[in-house]
């Protein structure tokens, strides 16, 4: 591997990675799903392409990506829904709508909202009249300045300035969010906390995004591509048996400390008894 284009140690982690997780665990987490969420995050296009909201970095289907890493840092399960599925009656399904970009709603959707009898939340260019929603200045447009050109200028905003903003905005919106189902969660808003459900098991993710500058762009500031190790706290509602699933020991309780390796993490399997291998018997000949 050509060491100026690629890390060596990068394919490294991902080699470990296919034989401690993928080849194990694979085709049970392919067969799965994801947790089922109450909380839903609108993709709208009638907002991205005709509202007021600040244009953020990426594409238009990315616009939404800033909001909702801040619920990611709040462990806050959320599935993402677009338009039709508003004016489709999907939003029965859920307790919170979340409208990251909300300048420019459509009439029917407008109408299917009123009607929505969760908590709306919504930026501040929603100019629509919704009973009881509340209202979110959150401006992510700052991102744009962690860029090259930017740093040649003088106007750069590093990488650490990037992640205190943020997450203070984690917090602040907090602070605000109605209390919604967490199977698991962390204490850490670097600890980046996801939920896989198969059959009767559950696999919770835990990975560590605390990361710091390295060798290779540390200096400029504007890449944290050094991991970390995080040690944090997480806790599984659950009545049922919980295990790491790359020593098979099980937990004792459900909330526990753990070190989360430098760019690695964590994966618990909660399953309702023990954890048991199937046994194989082959015929002699």
């Amino acid at each position: 591997v050509d060491k100026s284009r690629a890390s060596p140690e990068t394919f490294d982690a991902m080699e470990r990675v296919v034989r401690e997780l993928v080849e194990p665990y694979g085709p049970a987490i392919r067969a799965g799903k994801p947790q089922s969420a109450k909380v839903a995050v609108l993709l709208s296009a009638a907002a991205i392409w005709l509202g007021d909201s600040p244009k953020n970095v990426g594409y238009p289907n990315e616009q939404i990506l800033p909001y909702c890493s801040l619920l990611a840092m709040n462990h806050i399960p959320f599935e993402v829904i677009l338009d039709e599925d508003v004016t489709g009656g999907r939003l029965a399904d859920f307790d919170v709508l979340v409208m990251p970009q909300a300048g420019a709603i459509t009439r029917s959707m407008l109408n299917s909202i009123k009607q929505f009898r969760g908590k709306v939340f919504a930026d501040k260019a929603l100019t629509q009249e919704i009973t009881g929603a509340i209202l979110t200045d959150y401006d992510f447009t700052f991102q744009k300045n962690v860029d090259g050109v930017e740093l040649s200028k003088g106007n750069a905003v590093t990488a650490d300035q990037n992640r205190e903003r943020m997450e203070a905005f984690a917090k602040d919106l907090g602070s605000k969010f109605p209390t919604v189902e967490k199977f698991a969660q962390a204490d850490s808003p670097r600890a980046i906390v996801n939920v896989v459900e198969s059959g009767a098991v559950k696999y919770v993710f835990v990975v560590n995004d605390h990361r710091g500058y390295g060798s290779r762009f540390g200096s400029a500031k504007l890449h944290m591509d050094k991991g970390l190790p995080l040690t944090t706290k997480v806790s599984i509602q659950t009545l049922d048996n919980i295990f790491d699933a790359a020593t098979g020991a099980k937990m004792s309780g459900t909330s526990f400390s753990v070190v989360l390796p430098p760019a690695g993490g964590k994966l618990y399997v909660v399953v309702p008894g023990e954890l048991t291998l199937p046994a194989i018997e082959v015929p002699t000949m």
